[in-house]
């Protein structure tokens, strides 16, 4: 939905790039702060590759929740799954 996306109040489709969002979860403690600035900075690339011309109002979120709170397909939950 281009059209319903603003960047400094002109519609991305006017302006010429692309934008994304991303919101993820990882269970928390699992990544090092390192680790998580190289999958950000991964992500952006491997989106220019698909979208072209990024703009910088992109975004990645990285929710870092408790392994209590991961449940997975066969309602394990990240913490059972250690266990």
């Amino acid at each position: 939905m281009p059209h319903a996306w603003f960047i400094g109040g002109v519609p991305v489709e006017q302006l010429g790039v692309a934008t994304f969002y991303l919101d993820i979860k990882v269970t928390e403690g699992t990544n090092t702060k390192s680790e998580k600035a190289e999958y950000i900075s991964r992500v952006f690339a491997s989106m220019e590759e698909i979208l072209g011309n990024v703009a910088p109002a992109s975004y990645i979120v990285i929710h870092e929740v408790h392994a209590e709170t991961l449940v997975n397909l066969v309602g394990k939950t990240q913490a059972d799954a250690v266990l």
